[in-house]
């Protein structure tokens, strides 16, 4: 298998439907690509979710973590997946590129310890301004080094956001591949038992204590991997995050 798409959803399996249909339409090989879906299991709709089983497409079911456990939906994910690549994705996103999936295989073939990045716009602001880390993809060999296992704080795996993490990591270690992947993201509204709105405003009250974390994180990362940190200010990254999280 070559690309693994992890796919953590509550609420809304029409659109998650959506989301993995394109991605299987515009893939060179689709027969190449698994999606693992995860859904709660209070969740009304989970009957719906699973569905949505194929050969392809693979639907796991457990407790609810909320928004803020992301990280843990993520893994549940990842420990059932198979593929060379993984892709964190999300259910309100629509994929743009055709031969994605190829893109991001040799991106990943030609540096397996590199972040990949894509190009992620929203229809309110286009492709004017678009952001690399909202779905990071990496091989399979650099993913085993990023559980967050190196944090003293098992608890902090659970609030940390994971796109700012691989953000720290390419900064800090030089080793980023941004694939030439569109991918348009809704930003969905939010839905009961899923409060992503809160997970930001958290975020926003606590960001001075995000950043090291992020940072550690992404360190974490490096020496696990064995690779030697370039040089980087870390007062850009800081004064970007602020920029992008601070309470306004």
């Amino acid at each position: 298998m070559n690309i693994s798409i992890l796919l953590p959803s509550r609420g809304r399996p029409d659109s998650a439907k959506s989301a993995i249909n394109k991605l299987f339409a515009l893939a060179a090989q689709p027969e190449q690509v698994e999606v693992i879906i995860r859904t709660d299991n209070d969740d009304p709709k989970v009957a719906q979710y699973q569905a949505l089983t194929s050969d392809n497409i693979k639907v796991i079911v457990g407790e609810s973590h909320g928004y803020v456990g992301i990280w843990r939906y993520f893994e549940e994910c990842y420990n059932v997946s198979r593929g060379q690549v993984v892709v964190d994705y999300i259910d309100d996103a629509e994929m743009e590129t055709p031969g994605w999936d190829s893109l991001y295989l040799s991106a990943a073939k030609s540096n397996p310890l590199a972040a990949i990045s894509s190009h992620i716009s929203s229809p309110s602001e286009g492709r004017d301004r678009h952001y690399r880390w909202a779905l990071p993809a990496c091989s399979r060999t650099l993913y085993e080094h990023s559980l967050m296992k190196q944090l003293p704080d098992p608890g902090l795996a659970l609030i940390t956001s994971r796109d700012r993490v691989w953000d720290a990591y390419a900064e800090a270690s030089g080793q980023e591949i941004q694939a030439d992947v569109w991918i348009t993201h809704y930003y969905t509204e939010s839905t009961p038992g899923n409060p992503r709105g809160d997970y930001y405003a958290h975020v926003r009250a606590h960001w001075s204590e995000f950043i090291p974390r992020w940072r550690q994180a992404g360190e974490g990362i490096m020496k696990n991997a064995g690779i030697s940190p370039c040089k980087i200010s870390w007062l850009r990254m800081k004064r970007r995050l602020r920029k992008l999280f601070s309470p306004t």
